[in-house]
């Protein structure tokens, strides 16, 4: 990485360099490519960004340390389009992970080193000789239970299809909805006449790419505006997901929108020029069921005729 790439506002950028014939000991080293974040001079994602990297596979964590308003840092998420093709395919910025406390100064420097192995990664942070380190998951619903098998008497009937397995999202087969995630995005370049069904259907399926639930989990609510404004919710499991989902739809409206321009673009909005978050991402969760009714008092007498409660000492 190279944290002070150009000298715009700090901005850096990092190098990926693969070998001319893979699996080759012996062959030469060659630039790949150049990463830098979405919006190189953003004050949220560009300062400082290539102090730290980590890769695991098709997957490349920068740190850009002093990034934000607040210089709290922040982390860029990038992916192979095509997972093994570190020859012929592409890095894309997929996510900006940020500190989850927002405390000006706890989280100063978080960034300035990241590990990574699979799913997970760990990013230190911290001032003034109090660290911490900050670990963030790609989360995955657990497999609903299997059901038993039948017993051996009387003769097994035939066994029944295998169910299809679980696939990491917010499917139908997943647990059901406890909570969801409502936000509003104005795009420009449509208006409310010419963002018909087609074009729900493309803004669905293009924000299900980048959250990874299923389509069915998301719907339109509303559609106004001469700007089109696209009220829409979100179904997730449970509520630490929706909290997760409302810090990726408020970075997709602000600090992330060239990701969620381009995935809208290729989903069929080809005519969208800009997206901007106009009413920030709310988590709604249902409330806590009423209590347990007191248990019946006990009866002190042996004659269920003289039943009386016992009284209270004095």
């Amino acid at each position: 990485g190279l944290s002070y790439n150009d000298g715009n506002y700090y901005s850096g950028a990092v190098y990926v360099y693969t070998r001319n014939v893979v699996g080759s000991l012996t062959a030469r080293w060659t630039q790949f490519t150049q990463l830098r974040p979405s919006n190189a001079y953003d004050t949220v994602t560009g300062v400082g960004f290539g102090k730290s990297v980590a890769i695991s596979g098709d997957t490349i964590a920068v740190g850009a340390s002093g990034s934000g308003v607040d210089r709290n840092g922040a982390v860029c998420i990038f992916k192979l389009d095509n997972a093994g093709g570190l020859t012929t395919a592409k890095w894309t910025q997929r996510a900006v992970v940020l500190p989850s406390d927002g405390q000006v100064g706890w989280a100063n420097d978080f960034g300035k080193s990241v590990a990574i192995s699979g799913d997970t990664v760990a990013v230190e942070g911290g001032l003034n000789y109090v660290g911490a380190a900050y670990v963030f998951a790609l989360f995955y619903p657990p497999s609903p239970p299997r059901s038993p098998p039948p017993p051996p008497f009387p003769p097994p009937s035939p066994p029944p299809p295998s169910p299809p397995p679980p696939s990491p999202s917010l499917s139908p087969s997943s647990p059901p909805s406890t909570a969801s995630v409502s936000a509003t995005y104005a795009l420009a370049g449509y208006t409310e006449a010419t963002f018909g069904a087609a074009e729900r259907t493309a803004f669905v399926a293009a924000l299900a790419k980048l959250l990874e639930p299923s389509p069915t989990a998301m719907s339109i609510t509303q559609v106004v505006n001469r700007h089109v404004d696209v009220a829409f919710v979100v179904d997730v499991a449970y509520i630490f997901v929706a909290m997760t989902v409302g810090r990726q739809l408020d970075a997709f409206g602000s600090t992330n929108s060239a990701v969620l321009i381009g995935e809208l673009q290729s989903s069929g909005l080809a005519r969208i020029t800009d997206v901007t978050l106009t009413k920030d991402a709310e988590t709604n969760s249902p409330p806590p069921p009423p209590p347990s009714p007191p248990p019946p008092t006990p009866c002190v007498s042996t004659s269920p005729a003289f039943c009386k409660p016992p009284r209270p000492h004095p």
